[in-house]
């Protein structure tokens, strides 16, 4: 199983929901504002998924907001 995030800003997540190849292989669906997240049962359905929906998927809902060395702070030597 793999799961998807996907973001839109319109929130219109009909062509995802009413794709044919797609909507065979959902396992959950969990949807908030702006974002929809899959969870895919067949691992050959994601190839499908990154080249017809690739533009709307996010790796990464929250920002790394880890300290950053001689930027954040000065680390001793």
């Amino acid at each position: 199983m793999k799961i998807v995030t996907f973001r839109r800003e319109s929130d219109n997540f009909d062509d995802i929901y009413n794709d044919p190849v797609i909507k065979k292989c959902f396992r959950q669906k969990m949807k908030w504002k702006n974002f929809l997240r899959i969870t895919v049962e067949d691992e050959k359905v994601l190839s499908y998924i990154e080249l017809k929906f690739g533009e709307a998927i996010v790796n990464k809902i929250v920002p790394d907001r880890s300290p950053i060395p001689n930027v954040d702070y000065s680390p001793k030597r």
